[in-house]
């Protein structure tokens, strides 16, 4: 008979057949090279069976399929969770619960059965393929985040649609951001003052920079602590050089500008082929389409008037939505909502709009706090745009499950209540974390094994 190490993070029991011998106790001595457990431990034999005769009732599963409502995605109790790495599974909270009363209900799924959707998906939403998701399919499954797509007037560029200005600003994100900023500096000029105290160079004015919008830490400061960087001098001297994309676009990219333009019978601006040349400066697609989220997320709406934040403070005085230590919980708007708030100032420059619809929507709540999500859905919509109106609200609306990826977001926008979630859902997970502890692990599976095979000998 073979030994194997029973380890912390569990063993898959499903692939364990008859004959096999665990050995069970506390870590393994030093000087013990066999992968048993030595140390105060028990083995245990399982029967010599068919092969085929397995656990069934623990055999470890693959993904299914996709689910985006909380009540539907299985749940992966205690032993099962024994078969997984922590990678393999997450928790997500039920959505109309805590909406309506402000509890944590937690379910552990596996990480790939949960939808993707999440806060931004209105704003990719709009510039996808027309579909109609079929049930149960993943609300993000036919989002196509392209850095190259481009509107029929050549303006708006990538997937979230940015005008120059906005390329330009996020550009200058990726460059203060000590993470990013060697991707992108062939593409920016520095403009150096004229005053002797000022930066000398473009490495020295980012560095500058860097120190008002990030901590020692490289933690990104709130909103607020960054927005005087908009004014600063050093800031507004930092410039995309026009020109760059003709030395750094490969010979292909330079095909593709040439066929933009032929096809739209105009010459796209050069802020728009310094943008198509990001996708070649990250070799890593999913860094730059994550950067680009947390711009959107973070820094796109500073100096603007009526931020997400804003729009989403607001709904939740007039909804009323406080958390259990009496302060304004934005976190308890319905996901949809808080993705139009975001989708709106993307959409319009700014979200006056939005922050006087929310004021209105007091009236309506009152009138009927139970049956608010027709009208709160009507205004959603009001605030998007293309497909995310015509689909997408809709398509959100059926998402119940609030996930780490959701809470996340709601910490970047820095929404009401968001900081205290976040350690509640951190408290909550702990809690069930510590039912599949490397001690209550090994009960389980003695427990497990003793249900499938009856008595064990020792």
């Amino acid at each position: 008979m073979s030994k194997i190490k029973y380890t912390s993070l569990g063993i898959g029991l499903g692939l364990l057949t008859a004959g096999t011998t665990i050995t069970i106790g506390t870590s393994a001595s030093a000087g013990d090279n066999d992968g048993s457990t030595r140390t105060g431990g028990k083995e245990i034999s399982l029967p010599r069976l068919p092969h085929s005769d397995i656990v069934s009732d623990t055999v470890k599963r693959c993904a299914r399929k996709v689910y985006h409502r909380f009540e539907e995605i299985p749940a992966i109790s205690d032993e099962e969770a024994l078969m997984y790495d922590k990678s393999e599974y997450t928790y997500i909270i039920n959505a109309d619960r805590y909406q309506k009363s402000g509890e944590i209900e937690l379910k552990r799924v596996l990480t790939d059965e949960i939808s993707k959707a999440n806060i931004l998906s209105l704003i990719y939403r709009s510039e996808c393929a027309t579909y109609v998701p079929s049930e149960n399919e993943d609300q993000m499954a036919k989002y196509i985040i392209d850095f190259k797509i481009i509107n029929p007037t050549g303006a708006f560029k990538g997937p979230s649609q940015m005008d120059d200005v906005a390329v330009a600003s996020f550009i200058k994100y990726l460059a203060v951001n000590p993470a990013t900023r060697q991707n992108v500096l062939p593409l920016l000029k520095y403009n150096k003052p004229r005053h002797s105290d000022a930066p000398q160079t473009l490495t020295d004015a980012l560095d500058s920079l860097e120190q008002s919008c990030y901590s020692d830490s490289a933690v990104m400061l709130p909103l607020k602590q960054r927005l005087s960087v908009l004014t600063d001098k050093v800031y507004q001297n930092i410039r995309l050089n026009s020109l760059a994309w003709k030395n750094i676009a490969s010979p292909e990219l330079k095909k593709y500008i040439a066929r933009e333009e032929a096809k739209r019978h105009k010459t796209l601006s050069n802020t728009t082929k310094n943008f198509l040349c990001l996708s070649e400066l990250f070799p890593d697609k999913e860094q730059l389409t994550k950067e680009l989220e947390t711009y959107n997320l973070t820094t796109f709406p500073i100096g603007r008037k009526g931020t997400p934040k804003e729009i989403m403070a607001t709904l939740a005085q007039s909804m009323d939505l406080k958390n259990d230590s009496g302060n304004l919980d934005a976190t308890r708007i319905p996901l949809f909502a808080i993705a139009a708030s975001v989708s709106t100032v993307n959409w319009h420059g700014n979200g006056l709009g939005a922050v006087k619809d929310a004021q209105n929507f007091k009236k309506i709540y009152q009138k009927d706090p139970d049956n608010f999500l027709p009208a709160l859905t009507l205004i959603a919509k009001k605030w998007t745009a293309g497909k995310s109106r015509k689909y997408g609200v809709n398509e959100l609306r059926q998402m119940n499950m609030i996930t780490p990826d959701i809470i996340e977001q709601f910490l970047s926008m820095e929404l009401p209540g968001a900081a205290e979630l976040a350690n509640r859902y951190k408290e909550a997970v702990e809690r069930e974390e510590i039912k599949i502890s490397p001690k209550t692990q090994e009960l389980n599976l003695l427990a497990l094994t003793g249900m499938k095979y009856g008595n064990l000998k020792s």
